[in-house]
Order: structure tokens, then sequence, then C-alpha cells
């Protein structure tokens, strides 16, 4: 009697502390989101000095929560504020840091960062500097995700790119892009292709082989109902 109560408890004990740790992490995300709200419009107004007070104010509570997301998410954040000092560029980094970290699918958000940005090289029209602003303002951040080589490759790419516009360096930094897809991304594209031919495939040959079947069973009963008229008669 005393272990099946012993056990109700730590069962009990357990459920409430992984609810109060889900409750916890919920009203993080949701207090995070205005502030980084506020600390958008500030900036975008050129208040930095308020912006700079409010960052100040909320540091400590920043920095737990992205030392529970990793020590690079932790390492990242320090550098970043720690670079603004009113600088607006280094400012609009930091911005674009909190941005997708406080994201529910942040990986997700900066792949689709990254086709943006592939999108912005593949017209030729676009300023080759706004592609390479838009980079360097998430390059931090793409850093947590991505492996160093592939990141040096378009990080040289776009150099290229930038100070001399031709289908050659274009093509370059378009390939590079490319290769930053992990390949088990490519791969699930393929296994997805392969999957939906296999089923197309399948539903074409099931309904060739049921229309066969029912027009060889149709040639029967006409066959066999043709003797039973000729033995009749």
């Amino acid at each position: 009697m005393g272990r099946a109560i012993l056990i109700v408890f730590l069962s009990l004990a357990g459920i409430i502390f992984v609810c109060n740790q889900w409750i916890t992490a919920d009203t993080n995300d949701e207090n995070l989101e205005p502030f980084v709200e506020q600390y958008r419009y500030l900036v975008f107004d050129g208040k930095y000095d308020l912006a700079e007070k409010m960052l100040d104010n909320r540091y400590q509570e920043l920095e737990n929560y992205y030392e529970e997301k990793s020590l690079a998410h932790k390492q990242t954040f320090a550098q970043l504020a720690g670079n603004t000092n009113q600088n607006p560029e280094q400012i609009v980094h930091l911005l674009n840091f909190l941005d997708l970290s406080i994201s529910p699918d942040e990986e997700k958000l900066v792949k689709e960062k990254l086709k943006e940005i592939q999108i912005l090289a593949e017209n030729s029209d676009i300023n080759r500097t706004d592609v390479l602003e838009k980079w360097t303002s998430l390059s931090s951040f793409i850093e947590l995700y991505f492996p160093q080589e592939k990141v040096h490759y378009v990080n040289e790419a776009l150099q290229s790119y930038h100070a001399s516009s031709s289908l050659e360096t274009q093509q370059s930094l378009l390939y590079y892009l490319d290769y930053m897809i992990p390949e088990d991304e490519k791969d699930n594209t393929h296994d997805a292709f392969i999957w939906t031919a296999i089923i197309i495939g399948g539903s074409i040959i099931g309904t060739l082989f049921y229309v066969g079947y029912r027009k060889y069973k149709a040639e029967k009963e006409l066959v066999k109902e043709k003797q039973t008229r000729k033995q009749n008669s």
C-alpha cells in the first residue's frame, strides 16, 4: 500500500514539474515577442538610447533564454548585443537575430531567409549591395545552423559577386547558396518524388488491371451465354 502511494506521489510530482516547465517556457516566449516588437519600433524610429536601455533591462532574461537553447546561441547573442553601441548596422543584426531566435521553428525560418537571398541573387536587376547586406545581417544566425565551410564559400562568392556583376559570379553565388541546403533535405525531396511516382504508377497499373479483368470477365460471360444459346437451340 505504501509503495503504491509513493509511486502515485512521484508520478504526480513529475507531471506537475513538466507542466510547470512548459508553462514557464510558454510565458517566456510570450514575454519576448512584445519586447522584440518594442525594440524594433525604437530602432526604426532612431531612438537608440531608449533601445539600449530597454535591452539592458532585459539582458539577463535574454541571456538565460539563449543559455537554455544552446551555448552557441548565448555566445552569439552576447557578441551581437555587445557590438551595438548605437551602431544602426549592428543593431539591425541583433534585431534579426532576436526575430529569428524567438521563432517556434527558427531552423525552418532561416532556410526561408536563405531562399529569399537566392531569389534576390537570381534577379539581375537587383542591387548587389542589397544582397550582400541581407546576407551580412543574417550571417551570425546562419552560422548556428550551417557548417563553417559552406558559410565561408558563400561569403567568398558574395564578395566576388558584389565586386563584379557577371554571369560567372552570379552563377557561382547561386551554386554555393544551393550547396548550403542540407543533404537530408534534398534526400527527403527525392524520396517524396519517388513515393509520389510509385503511388501514381501503382494507381494507373491497378486501374488498368481492374479494367482488363472486368473486360475479360464480360467476354467470358458472353462466350458462356452464346454456348448456352447454342445448346438450347
